[in-house]
């Protein structure tokens, strides 16, 4: 470990007791808050987190979750996924490439990762412990459809953060994300480039989530970029039904938008359907025959994401591809260039995509 010229007297240990003195409440208050405990008040919470990191408090962890202590050189990094378990983060494919992304791009660095789910402590507003014990210099995070705003920027307040796929509503957190627009401008001129002028936006709302970040994006997109591309604009065209998560299936969702389209007039009816992602693509390829649309000589269809699953869909799905690989590492070096620069300006930084075309479009049937 490299040591600074400056020769320095190491300070006591602090204490339990020295972060109640601090915070000004009792001892008790600050286990029960640092065992992410949910019976403490929220403004107590924080002022023990905060009274915890100013003094450098690391709760002495069992021999078995022994952690590693950065030096002035090398930072300790977490990554931080909102998820129930482990199992759900390994059985998708797209999370995998994200940690092999920030593995990697923290080897780069020489530094160390720490890993965790975090779905328990998100729903109830505790902090994780790789933070509250501040084992962590930063934290990239992850977030699902679900996970708090508050929560993010109480986060936020203890350690530097970086959001991966999402963004917080003011826009005051760090993220990194695929570029939406560059994404959904590459379809719209594929498909006027096979002839297709009346082109449809298919995505959903789900009641009691707040809305999708990259969805938004995405649809933002599609009303920039049509018109100027010469497609029809017809606001019939933007279809978002409502789902109940607990009533309706996402096939039963996007029938809805479907039904919608194929209400409009026969020379209305969109050619092209740009699908918010890929798994409302396969519902729309899925529902299509029974309506007696063949895709793509009747309809082509278009997601985003280019999961696995499009090479194996009925047609092969064509999609908007994304490394998750790059994702990560981007998110690891804006990290590191945080912690080297705490008084940077708020930076959003976008990743580029590009179009696998596969065997679900075709030339316009009216071209």
């Amino acid at each position: 470990m490299k040591m600074k010229a400056d020769s320095f007297i190491p300070a006591a240990k602090p204490r339990l007791r020295d972060v109640a003195e601090k915070a000004d409440v009792s001892i008790g208050t600050v286990s029960r808050v640092l065992n992410g405990k949910a019976d403490v008040a929220e403004d107590l919470a924080e002022r023990v987190l905060l009274a915890a990191r100013s003094l450098g408090y690391t709760r002495r962890a069992p021999a078995a979750q022994a952690t590693v202590q950065a030096s002035n050189d090398v930072a300790v990094i977490g990554y931080l996924v909102d998820s129930p378990n482990l199992a759900r983060v390994t059985a998708d494919p797209f999370l995998q490439h994200f940690l092999i992304g920030i593995e990697d791009g923290v080897n780069r660095n020489n530094g160390h990762l720490l890993f965790a789910t975090c779905g328990e402590e998100a729903a109830r507003g505790a902090i994780p412990a790789m933070v509250a014990e501040n084992r962590v210099q930063g934290v990239i995070l992850k977030p699902s459809p679900t996970t708090s705003d508050t929560w993010i920027r109480k986060l936020n307040e203890l350690v530097p953060v970086i959001m991966l796929m999402n963004s917080s509503e003011d826009r005051s957190i760090f993220s990194v994300m695929c570029d939406n627009y560059a994404a959904t401008y590459q379809i719209l001129r594929y498909l006027r480039e096979l002839g297709h002028r009346r082109i449809a936006f298919l995505s959903v709302d789900d009641l009691g989530q707040a809305p999708s970040v990259l969805h938004f994006e995405r649809m933002d997109a599609y009303r920039k970029y049509a018109g100027s591309l010469g497609c029809v604009e017809d606001p019939a065209y933007i279809q978002v039904p409502t789902r109940d998560h607990g009533r309706e299936t996402l096939s039963e969702v996007i029938e809805k938008g479907l039904k919608n389209l194929l209400a409009l007039g026969k020379g209305e009816r969109p050619t092209a359907v740009v699908c918010a992602t890929d798994t409302y693509a396969f519902a729309l390829l899925a529902l299509a025959g029974r309506y007696g649309i063949e895709v793509p000589r009747d309809l082509s269809v278009v997601g985003y994401m280019n999961i696995d699953t499009c090479e194996h869909s009925v047609p092969p799905l064509t999609s908007v591809s994304l490394s998750g690989d790059e994702v990560g590492r981007v998110a690891v070096n804006l990290l590191y260039e945080r912690l080297q620069n705490p008084s940077m300006m708020v930076r959003h930084v976008s990743v580029g995509t590009r179009l696998v075309e596969r065997l679900s479009c075709a030339p316009a049937p009216d071209s």
